[in-house]
Formats: structure tokens, sequence, C-alpha cells
């Protein structure tokens, strides 16, 4: 996912009750996006600039989970499914 005035792609459809890798690449040196949070999953991670982090969460209950810069400026979110192929168009399907 790139992290650059924003999260690319900002809508993430993943599977609920599996295991789920997000990969985050900052290629911008704003300090607002150095750390990314996902606040229902207890996850706030570094990110430094032009390297990549990876992280590891597990969506148990289908749903929508929001996950922000350390600010709360930049946002995106993660959708659990039972089916995450049957995502919304447009919208790309990560699983692990």
């Amino acid at each position: 996912m790139l992290v650059k005035g924003g999260y690319t792609p900002a809508t993430i459809v993943v599977e609920h009750g599996r295991p789920a890798r997000l990969r985050f690449r900052r290629e911008e040196a704003n300090p607002c996006s150095s750390f990314v949070d996902a606040g229902d999953f207890g996850i706030s991670a570094k990110l430094p600039a032009r390297k990549t982090v990876t992280v590891d969460l597990q969506p148990d209950l289908p749903g929508e989970y929001p996950f922000t810069c350390h600010l709360g400026v930049l946002r995106g979110t993660l959708v659990a499914r039972s089916h995450p192929l049957a995502a919304a168009p447009g919208a790309p399907a990560l699983g692990s």
C-alpha cells in the first residue's frame, strides 16, 4: 500500500477470520504519515520513509475497520467479508 498524501488503495477487502498482511510503503517525508494506527487491532506501526513495513492482523468478525495516521488525517478502511472476492468494484481483495 502506497503512503503518499493518503493511502493507495484506501480500501482493502479481506476475508474475516483469516490473517491479513498489509504492506505499507511510505514515499514522503510528511511527519503526519510516519505512523499507521489500527486501533481495533491494537496496532500502531512506525512507517520509515522509503521502507516497506508489514502489518499482520486478523479481523475475526465481518465489518469495516479504519486505519489512520497518528493524527487521524490520512484514513483507510479494511473491509472484512465472508467472501472477499465478491468485493465492490475497484476494491482490491487481499488475503494471506
